[in-house]
């Protein structure tokens, strides 16, 4: 079993658009299980939202992180 941490990374033009793009990544992502895009016995767990920033040119990020736990092929 292998375990590896996914930070998924939003910039928006305002911060509305950012706190939207976050709850689309979470509603896609987390909480899935099963044979995922070639992996075996995926599991996909929320672990953290990084802290809200100021991006380049006006823009606004944060992150959100994943633990991707699957079996590794031998």
């Amino acid at each position: 079993r292998q375990t590896d941490r996914v930070s998924v990374t939003v910039r928006a033009a305002s911060v509305r658009d950012r706190k939207e793009a976050i709850r689309r990544v979470r509603a896609c992502c987390a909480g899935r299980t099963g044979d995922i895009g070639g992996g075996l016995r995926v599991s996909i767990l929320t672990a953290g939202l990084g802290p809200s920033l100021n991006g380049p040119g006006d823009s606004f990020e944060q992150t959100q992180d994943f633990k991707v736990s699957f079996d590794a092929l031998a």
